[in-house]
C-alpha cells in the first residue's frame, strides 16, 4: 500500500514512478509466493484425524463432516498390516484431498482385495463451482506415495473427467523397497521432495532479496535527486549579503541558484510583503542538519523588495 500511494505521490518524474509501482508489483508477488511456501511447509489438515481403525468408520466420519460419499470398501483383515494400513492412508489422503480442493463435490471409494493384491481407488466429481484458484493436491501426496513404495506397491493420481482420482495398487507378498537413500534405487517422492525444498529455497530468496532490491533503488534514485535539487538550490551567504532591495530581478539572475529549495523551515518564516512574490533558496547548512533553514527574496514589480533569512531554530 505505501508503495502504491509512492507510484502516486506528486513531485516524483516518470523513472521514480516507474520504480514504485515495480516496488509494488514485487511486494504483491512476493507475498503470494510466501503464501504458497506456507502452504508447503504446513502440515495438511485431514477432514479426519490419523486414527487407526477400520475402512468404515473412516468413511462415516468422513460423511459426517458433509462429504458425499459411494463407498464399497472390502474387509482387510486378511491383508497383512502394512497393507491394511496403506490403505488406510490412500483412503484418508483422497478424502482430505477432495474436502479441500473439490468442495461439495460426490466422492466413490472403491476397496477390492484377493489374495494377492489389495486394490484402492478414490475419485472425486468435479466440484459444483469449479475447482479452487491454485489447488492442487501433488504436495500432499508425497508421503504417501512414499508410504506405498516401501510396500512395493505403485501409486497413481490424476484429474478424470473434471475430477480428481487417486489409486493404489498394493501386493500383499512384496517385499519392501530400498530405502530412499540407496544410491541405486532413488523413489520417485525422494525426487519430488527434493523438487520442493529447492522449490522452497528459491522462493525463500526471490521474497527476500526482490523487494530489498527495489526498496534500495527507489531509496537510492530519490536520495541522489534530493542531493542535486539541494545543491542545486543552494544560495552562498557571501552572495545573499550582496543583494540590495531595489534592484531588479533579471539583474540578479546571474547570480541565483538554477532551482528553488522545497525542503524549507517548518516555522518562523516572517510576514510577506503585500502583493509580492517569493522564491526561497538553501543557505550554508548541510542536509544532515535536522533544524532546516532558508533565505527568502520576495520580488514586486519585478525589483527585491525584502530578503530574509529564517530556521527552524532561530527567527
Amino acid at each position: 500500500m505505501r508503495a502504491a500511494a509512492l507510484e502516486v505521490a506528486a513531485g516524483l518524474d516518470k523513472q521514480q514512478s516507474v520504480a514504485a509501482g515495480q516496488l509494488r508489483a514485487g511486494a504483491a508477488q512476493a507475498t503470494e509466493r510466501l503464501r504458497e511456501i506456507i502452504g508447503v511447509l504446513r502440515e495438511d489438515a485431514a477432514p479426519v484425524e490419523p486414527v487407526q481403525g477400520d475402512l468404515g468408520e473412516l468413511i462415516d466420519r468422513a460423511r459426517s463432516s458433509g462429504i458425499e460419499i459411494e463407498a464399497q470398501p472390502a474387509d482387510l483383515d486378511g491383508a497383512p498390516q502394512m497393507v491394511a494400513r496403506a490403505a488406510y492412508r490412500v483412503v484418508q489422503e483422497g478424502l482430505t484431498n477432495a474436502a479441500k480442493h473439490a468442495p461439495g463435490a460426490a466422492v466413490t471409494v472403491t476397496v477390492t482385495s484377493s489374495a494377492e493384491t489389495t486394490e484402492v481407488v478414490v475419485r472425486n466429481a468435479a466440484p459444483p463451482a469449479g475447482p479452487l484458484p491454485g489447488s492442487s493436491g501433488q504436495r500432499g501426496l508425497i508421503g504417501l506415495q512414499e508410504r506405498v513404495r516401501l510396500i512395493g506397491g505403485t501409486l497413481c493420481a490424476e484429474q478424470v473427467d473434471g475430477g480428481f482420482e487417486v489409486k493404489a495398487r498394493l501386493p500383499h507378498a512384496a517385499g519392501p523397497a530400498p530405502e530412499p537413500g540407496d544410491d541405486e534405487v532413488i523413489g520417485q517422492a525422494a525426487r519430488q521432495r527434493e523438487l520442493v525444498r529447492r522449490d522452497v529455497r528459491r522462493s525463500l530468496v526471490q521474497a527476500i532479496l526482490v523487494p530489498s532490491a527495489l526498496l534500495g533503488l527507489v531509496l537510492g534514485v530519490t536520495g541522489v535527486v534530493f542531493l542535486v535539487q539541494w545543491h542545486e538550490s543552494n544560495l552562498t551567504s557571501s552572495v545573499y549579503a550582496r543583494l540590495e532591495p531595489g534592484e531588479p530581478r533579471e539583474k540578479l539572475a546571474v547570480s541565483l541558484p538554477s532551482r528553488q529549495r522545497t525542503s524549507l523551515p517548518a516555522a518562523n518564516e516572517p510576514p510577506r510583503p503585500p502583493g509580492a512574490t517569493c522564491e526561497y533558496y538553501g543557505t550554508d547548512r548541510t542536509w544532515l542538519d535536522l533544524n532546516r533553514s532558508a533565505y527568502r527574496l520576495c520580488f514586486a514589480d519585478g525589483r527585491l523588495v525584502t530578503k530574509d533569512f529564517y530556521s527552524e531554530d532561530e527567527p
